[in-house]
């Protein structure tokens, strides 16, 4: 043993002291100092899935730097989003190749403090560890002479990497701090913690090194035990030129980071230039310039990467400024997803004050529920909900989401991207990034935007939109159901590829069997055509229960019709299914449909919108489409949302899409017969009331007589029918049973009419009593959005109002003709004198026959029929006169 004298103890005693006090103020010295040139390398990506996630941490720790007091900021990256750029900090953009990572060594060099984080892709050429860039790799010699070549002050280095201990080895020197992801010994995969310290960069952009370092170990420790699996990696850390320690074995439970020189700066108060101190890089706005909003969205960003694994990773972002009281409201979030298909989860929950303090919930805090309206716990979506604290008037929140589908149940994806929102959005950004080469179909539905930009990668192929100034969304009355402001996608490559893949998923589901056999035959047995078989099969398929059961591919694949036949219910297309089989035991041929019920297909967006499933059935050269669904909808009628519908038909044979046939007005009419006696001149005149439904009326009416549980509770012909002048009061009704499909649906109804007769001096004025479909009369009201009447079907109302009047009544004065015979809404009305020998007395006519021609209006045409509507209420409204002489006040 070598023995030191003690001078020679006591010196090394004192540098080993020096060292250790020089180590300790290493780690307290914030993670980014101020002053600090940061450099962020990912490592070449390989496939999309890795470049989505590179390109992604690179623009969230590009908003970690701006929110630290660091100068400048270098980024070898070819993905980085010019909208993610922190502002107020220098940026430079460099090519991630070994060359270009070299040369700049030089050119960066500063005597400032340099932050250098790299991450992604590493491995071995030979027995060398290497880092993955474009063209030759980088060894760790490359590492030390960027290290030595930039840094003249002291420098952190971030290496998360196979073979990164290598590396760490190469760079440690006495004013260097780093942590590496492995402590000797290499993996055979790459490490996941970069995605834990950048959340921790995240959660506190200001902690000190030591406090960032102590916190992963744990964290990636945590994450191995929740994922049940053996751990690869061994994130460890070397300060100065003291020994490297692993994170994990001196490992301290999971606790907030304290943040170094932590503050809050305050805001400029002048709202028009208020920036967010957070390094947001948002303005606020005057309310005064939103009058009609309680909040609106200042800045939203959407992403959307569509890959293998995961099948689709979305990120959603936005900051929301609170104008008024009931702005506060912005603040809630309630969000579904439905595990283990889906993964969600929040990184950034925050709220500025408007004194420019910052609030900040942990995103790991966030609650959780079941949903319950599921009925299997397995099965049942969940929600995260949460309350942002402190809201007022000036606030600004900011979120940030991520989702993840591992797998998507169809072989292309298919989506409909929402935009629309009750706020008002100035700035919104919405990308999505598929595979290059792959089939990328798009369309804006309810929305004007220019088209896309399109940049490409190795490996992607990166649409963008920009949209300014989009206005709130508000659903008004009478619209289409869902439609809103979206984006539809779809990578199918056309609509043959989507057939083909739907018909397998369906082939034999729809065979007949025995059983199917001799239920076709039993129905059918008294049916002299086809046409009485088709009509029996689809009156029994009609009258199955209803149950929306999820099966097979998302829903897409139908029960098999034998299955359906034995359980006496089923979903859209487990009925049409049946049907289809039934038919076919009978040699009638039918056929599987999808329909996009309430909206709409596209030659041009394959495989998007169903959301529905019909029959299309030929008999002698003739095709007929029928809807089993509903147990209301007579045979030969459509129910509201499929009439001219695109629709594509799972044949083996059709590649494109099929128009259903448009309604006709005069398929879907009503007919009223009125019989009212004003002979006593009392203000409540007996009425009795006949009605005939045919089409659409028939339809409506049906589902009215549905819930009027009590004949005599509410005048079923009013839940579906204002009276234009005065008020029925029912004393008796009768109706045809909803169920009864063989016979028109008829209503009789006895009661009072009210306030159709008055006394005007010697006068009497007597008003129509005509009945006009409610919706027309909602609307009038002025609107934003296109009209959607009738359920979408065009309609006849054919009415003969018969009044008897007193005794002894002068010959009526009465109005004079009127129609309107052009335009969308064309009516004719028509008051003339009657004479009936069997009573005493005189009489008066009323008939009013008006037809709405289209039902889904456009803006301009919704103005026409607002016009010629108001035009026909004030028809309406125009009244007969007579006056009576020897009463009989009886």
């Amino acid at each position: 043993m070598r023995h030191w004298s003690y001078p020679v103890r006591l010196l090394c005693a004192l540098c080993c002291f020096a060292s250790g006090v020089a180590g300790q103020s290493a780690r307290d010295e914030p993670f980014i100092p101020a002053g600090a040139t940061v450099v962020l390398l990912p490592s070449l990506a390989g496939d999309l899935e890795s470049e989505r996630t590179f390109n992604s941490q690179v623009d969230a720790l590009a908003e970690v730097v701006g929110k630290t007091a660091a100068a400048k900021l270098v980024i070898f990256s070819e993905g980085a989003s010019a909208a993610q750029l922190p502002p107020g900090i220098r940026v430079e953009q460099i090519k991630p190749s070994r060359a270009d990572f070299v040369d700049s060594a030089t050119r960066l060099g500063t005597t400032n403090p340099v932050v250098v984080i790299v991450w992604g892709h590493g491995g071995t050429q030979g027995q060398t560890p290497v880092f993955h860039v474009r063209g030759p790799r980088l060894m760790a010699a490359d590492f030390k002479q960027f290290a030595e070549n930039t840094a003249k002050g002291p420098s952190t280095w971030v290496l998360m990497f196979r073979g990164s201990s290598r590396f760490a080895s190469e760079l440690a020197s006495q004013q260097r701090r780093i942590i590496s992801s492995e402590s000797d010994s290499m993996f055979r995969s790459d490490p996941i913690g970069m995605s834990i310290l950048l959340k921790l960069l995240r959660d506190s952009p200001g902690a000190a090194f030591g406090a960032i370092a102590d916190r992963l170990g744990p964290a990636v420790a945590k994450w191995y035990d929740d994922q049940n699996l053996a751990r690869t990696e061994e994130p460890t850390i070397r300060v100065g030129s003291g020994p490297a320690q692993p994170l994990i074995a001196a490992a301290q439970p999971l606790e907030r980071i304290p943040t170094a020189n932590a503050k809050e700066t305050p805001i400029s108060s002048n709202p028009a230039t208020q920036t967010n101190a957070a390094g947001w890089n948002v303005t606020r706005v005057k309310p005064s310039d939103y009058p009609e909003a309680d909040s609106v969205i200042l800045k939203r960003r959407i992403t959307y990467t569509l890959g293998v694994n995961p099948a689709i990773a979305a990120e959603h972002e936005e900051y929301i400024q609170v104008l008024t009281s009931e702005g506060k409201e912005a603040g809630d979030f309630d969000v579904t997803y439905s595990p283990p298909y889906e993964r969600l989860e929040f990184l950034d929950c925050e709220i500025q004050r408007p004194d420019g303090s910052v609030l900040r919930v942990d995103p790991d805090e966030i609650r959780e529920a079941d949903d319950a309206s599921e009925p299997a716990a397995e099965s049942r979506s969940r929600r995260k909900f949460f309350s942002m604290p402190d809201i007022t008037p000036g606030a600004i929140i900011h979120v940030r989401f991520t989702r993840e589908w591992q797998k998507f149940p169809l072989p292309h994806v298919t989506l409909k991207l929402p935009l629309a929102d009750d706020a008002p959005a100035i700035e919104t950004m919405l990308r999505v990034s598929v595979p290059r080469d792959t089939p990328f179909h798009f369309r804006l539905e309810q929305m004007k935007g220019s088209d896309p930009e399109i940049k490409q990668s190795d490996y992607s192929s990166t649409y963008t939109w920009r949209f300014r100034d989009t206005p709130a969304w508000e659903q008004e009355p009478l619209t289409l159901p869902d439609s809103g402001a979206a984006l539809l996608i779809s990578t199918f490559p056309d609509w043959k590829a989507f057939a083909d893949w739907y018909a397998r998923i369906v082939r034999l589901a729809d065979q007949p069997t025995s059983e199917i056999t001799n239920k076709a035959v039993e129905l059918t047995h008294e049916c002299k055509s086809n046409a009485e078989r088709v009509a029996a099969l689809y009156n029994y398929v009609t009258g199955l229960r209803y149950v929306a059961v999820p099966l097979g591919v998302n829903s897409f694949r139908p029960h098999a019709a034998a299955g359906v036949l034995r359980n006496q219910y089923g979903d859209c297309k487990d009925k049409a299914n049946l049907f289809n089989a039934l038919l076919r035991s009978q040699g009638i041929e039918a056929d599987l449909v999808l329909a996009p019920r309430f909206g709409q297909a596209y030659d041009d967006l394959p495989g998007f919108a169903f959301n529905h499933a019909i029959s299309r059935v030929r008999i002698e050269r003739e095709t007929l489409w029928f809807d089993t669904t509903d147990d209301i909808c007579r045979f030969g009628m459509l129910p509201p949302g499929d009439a001219g519908r695109r629709v594509l038909v799972i044949d083996g044979k059709t590649a494109e899409l099929t128009e259903l046939p448009k309604s006709r007005a005069k398929d879907h009419f009503l007919e009223l017969e009125t019989f009212v006696d004003v002979s006593n001149l009392r203000s409540d005149a007996a009425t009795k009331i006949s009605a005939t439904g045919h089409g659409y009326a028939d339809y409506s009416l049906r589902a009215a007589a549905r819930i009027t549980s009590k004949r005599k509770s509410v005048p079923l012909l009013s839940r579906e029918f204002a009276l234009a002048n005065g008020f029925f009061a029912l004393k008796d009704q009768n109706f045809t049973s909803p169920s009864d499909l063989d016979h028109d649906f008829a209503l009789n109804m006895d009661g009072t009419l009210i306030g159709i007769c008055e006394r005007d001096g010697s006068d009497t004025v007597l008003r129509s009593a005509f009945w006009v479909p409610t919706e027309w009369m909602v609307a009038l009201h002025d609107r934003e959005k296109p009209l959607f009447l009738n359920d979408g079907y065009p309609l006849l109302l054919k009415q003969s109002v018969f009044i008897e009047l007193p005794r002894g009544s002068s010959p009526p004065r009465l109005p004079a003709r009127q129609q309107s015979n052009s335009g969308l809404l064309r009516w004719s009305l028509v008051w003339m004198p009657a004479f009936r020998t069997h009573l005493p007395g005189r009489h008066v006519t009323a008939n009013l026959e008006c037809e709405l021609l289209k039902p889904e209006l456009s803006r301009e045409e919704t103005l026409q029929f607002q016009k010629q509507a108001r035009e026909l209420l004030g028809a309406l409204a125009q009244t007969a006169t007579f006056s009576v002489q020897n009463t009989n006040k009886e």
